[in-house]
């Protein structure tokens, strides 16, 4: 399939994990979201391996569930927790990214609706070269 294809993952309530990735070089699976109420914050986690021989840079991510996506890492400084703003997300060839609770994660930031448990929520990854992949995060409890 051409590098440029879409992902649409498609998502089982048992298991709350993508299908494996149409687009081969970047497997997306695990996908999930927190429940959140209208207007508020909610967190969507994942993980994305790279299988190509090149580094994938995902600069940016998009969902209709917010106001504002965007990637946060949680970072623990002395006895202080804050959320710092990432810009891009690069998956050095052969690297696993893990986005999980009190780390690397996607902020769904003004929720446009409530996010209820077995719903399922748009996401959107940007690539660096103009690509993007498209798929869907099952709501669950953490």
């Amino acid at each position: 399939m051409a590098f440029g294809a879409a992902l649409t993952g498609v998502l089982g309530t048992a298991c709350s994990t993508a299908a494996p990735a149409p687009y081969a070089p970047l497997h997306i699976s695990e996908a999930w979201a927190r429940p959140a109420d209208s207007g508020a914050t909610s967190g969507i986690y994942l993980t994305m391996k790279n299988m190509d021989a090149t580094t994938i840079r995902v600069v940016g991510f998009e969902s209709t569930a917010a106001r504002v996506t965007q990637a946060h890492e949680t970072m623990i400084r002395g006895d202080m927790s804050s959320m710092d703003m990432r810009a891009e997300v690069a998956l050095a060839p052969g690297a696993t990214i893990t986005m999980k609770p009190g780390g690397l994660h996607v902020m769904l930031i003004d929720a446009t609706r409530a996010l209820s448990a077995g719903d399922s929520v748009p996401l959107t990854l940007r690539l660096a070269d103009g690509r993007a992949i498209v798929l869907s995060a099952l709501v669950r409890a953490p």
